[in-house]
């Protein structure tokens, strides 16, 4: 084949035998919507990469009137739960033929206006985002606007949106129990901004389990760690504990979990069958720990698969439907 011709669909058809259309779904990101295998699907992108197939993009968004991008907003990109979920939404959205642009709100309302802002004067086809407090508004405004949008991870209660969110009461309660029933009574509580909606279930959880257990609400075992000094604030957090001869501690957040091994660490506090320490999440990090930590472990990729799933129904207005799915978190017993 003459390498200086520009490959067509046509030519990617002709090498695998079968018809320009199929190629075309593929290419575009309807494989899923026409049912077309995975198998036919994957020899397809693997054989346009080859022969070095580029779409025309300018006349693809003339003709349908998109961009074929989506935005993509997370809390904080340094959290490996954040940085997981960006990498498989980018996986997925490829599969669709997306591309995704990233932004980090650092769990600022007004960073993260700036960054819908900004992907909405780039025209992005949709968005993905991990709203943050005071963000009613901008995704209101969002929706006002007819730009599909899916929540992750966190909801907006005051605003009718799509989400995709795990079962954050119901994976908190059952950890809770887990620890309780093994002994453990006086337990501390250690959180970030409570007025979020995965941390304000994950409290309703913990509560629950300690109501049925007849343990009483300790405030003083309840601590809320400052996002912004972060590091400080939970090991001055775990100091304050170990003072008032806790049993146990229970960390809202992997980030939380991993500050409070350091800081354990530090004061040479191991986990024994007296002391133990659990978190929500599940990162790498913990397998380097001292000690086992059992946990919730988010489904990240269903997570992001889902959210994706979603957003192109909307864009594609496949459905007018409201989606919002709460999926089963695992708890990991170490």
């Amino acid at each position: 084949m003459d390498k200086r011709k520009k490959i067509t669909l046509s030519d990617v058809a002709a090498e695998l035998n079968i018809s320009s259309t199929v190629v075309s779904m593929v290419l575009n990101g309807r494989a899923k919507k026409y049912r077309i295998s995975e198998a036919v699907e994957q020899n397809v992108r693997r054989k346009a990469k080859e022969m070095g197939y580029q779409p025309n993009s300018l006349a693809q968004g003339l003709r349908t009137g998109k961009t074929r991008t989506i935005g993509l907003i997370l809390g904080d990109v340094s959290n490996p739960f954040f940085s997981k979920i960006a990498s498989c939404v980018e996986k997925e959205a490829a599969r669709y033929n997306y591309q995704v642009m990233f932004a980090s709100s650092d769990e600022s309302s007004e960073k993260f206006e700036r960054a819908a802002q900004m992907f909405l004067s780039k025209q992005v086809d949709g968005l993905i985002v991990a709203p943050t407090e005071n963000s009613e508004k901008i995704i209101m405004d969002i929706v006002k606007n007819r730009k599909p949008v899916v929540l992750i991870d966190r909801i907006v209660k005051e605003v009718p949106v799509d989400y995709v969110q795990i079962n954050n009461k119901d994976a908190t309660y059952r950890l809770a129990n887990l620890i309780i029933d093994q002994g453990f009574k006086k337990i501390a509580y250690m959180t970030v901004t409570h007025t979020l909606s995965n941390f304000q279930e994950r409290y309703l959880g913990f509560k629950q389990a300690l109501d049925e257990h007849n343990i009483p609400f300790d405030s003083s075992l309840f601590y809320e760690v400052d996002f912004f000094n972060f590091q400080k604030s939970v090991r001055e957090g775990v100091y304050q504990f170990l003072r008032m001869g806790i049993d146990a501690i229970y960390c809202a957040s992997n980030r939380i979990g991993t500050q409070v091994l350091i800081a354990l660490k530090e004061r040479n506090t191991t986990l024994t069958e007296h002391f133990t320490v659990v978190s929500f999440d599940n990162p790498d990090e913990f397998k380097l720990a001292y000690c086992p930590v059992s946990c919730v472990e988010q489904p990240i990729p269903e997570i992001s698969e889902k959210a994706v799933e979603i957003l192109m129904k909307k864009i594609n207005k496949e459905s007018d439907e409201l989606m919002q799915v709460i999926i089963p978190a695992r708890i990991v017993i170490k």
